[in-house]
């Protein structure tokens, strides 16, 4: 975080944050088949909402990452890896976090930390038009 501040400080760019919303959700299950029991909280809350009571003996797949589960954490940086890659944003050499790109004629440096970002640019609009392009993937 401190080279992309000291980047951002020193090409006098303008810095704004966001946050990926359900960001594990948005990533691919595990690799080893996840399940996971039916407790009392989802039961109701499935019976209340479709009207069908689900037998609590059985187990549900796990279709995306969870929060909690070990590797959720690399298949969320795999995610917005892929994502990043595809918008021509390249991680840098010294810091596999910070990403940087030439995005609609400007210059934008990227800082993944978890599900949250920090985004710098020469003007607000380039970096919101960046965290538009994201957020639509």
């Amino acid at each position: 975080m401190r080279l992309f501040t000291a980047i951002a400080a020193i090409k006098n760019y303008l810095i704004l944050g966001a946050d990926a919303t359900n960001a594990y959700a948005q990533s691919p299950p595990p690799s080893n088949p996840t399940y996971l029991r039916i407790d009392d909280q989802y039961a109701d809350l499935h019976n209340n909402k479709f009207g069908i009571e689900l037998n609590k003996n059985d187990v549900l797949p796990v279709l995306n990452a969870l929060q909690g589960h070990p590797d959720s954490g690399v298949l969320w940086a795999k995610c917005i890896q892929k994502v990043l890659t595809e918008l021509n944003f390249k991680s840098t050499t010294h810091e596999c976090c910070i990403y940087c790109g030439i995005y609609k004629e400007e210059e934008i440096f990227i800082c993944c930390q978890v599900d949250n970002f920090e985004v710098t640019g020469p003007n607000e609009d380039s970096i919101r038009d960046v965290k538009q392009a994201i957020e639509g993937r």
